[in-house]
């Protein structure tokens, strides 16, 4: 969930690695060449693997980047579990109830309604929230956090 477009291309990297480094180690010192054998596709590259969709609410999880953004700002309307921003420097309204709210840029203020958990990794974010305040779960959190 952290993280995922990196997780996803830390692995896909690795598997593609190692359709590359197909070779075997064998000693061929009796003259013989090496033969080539076709390989699957790896499993981080297949179908069902891709990265989330962004913009949209994808298996509980919305993923928000720059390029959904219009002038650096966003109104997100739809009920999603998750909302993993991506971006620095936003407006982003969050108009419902979040179970997990991620914060992976800086400077972004976020305006939701409630907030249940909040990871945010870089400084300079805010978040307004109703009710109870966000439990705060690990990353270098110097968020600010105010109730509205």
């Amino acid at each position: 969930m952290i993280r995922t477009r990196s997780i996803i291309t830390t692995i896909a990297a690795i598997a593609l690695l190692g359709t590359l480094t197909g070779c075997s180690g064998a000693d061929h010192t009796d003259g013989s060449s090496p033969t080539p054998t076709k390989s699957e596709a790896p499993a981080a590259l297949s179908e069902g693997s891709t990265p989330p969709k962004t913009g949209v609410c994808d298996n509980g999880q919305l993923t928000v980047i720059a390029e959904d953004l219009t002038d650096n700002a966003l109104t997100l309307d739809d009920p999603c579990d998750t909302v993993a921003l991506l971006t620095n420097g936003a407006q982003v309204t969050i108009d419902f109830d979040v179970d997990m709210l991620i914060i992976e840029g800086a400077d972004n203020t976020i305006r939701a309604k409630t907030v249940g958990k909040s990871l945010a990794t870089n400084s300079g974010n805010t978040v307004e929230f109703r009710g109870s305040a966000p439990e705060k779960v690990n990353g270098s959190d110097t968020t600010t956090y105010t109730a509205r």
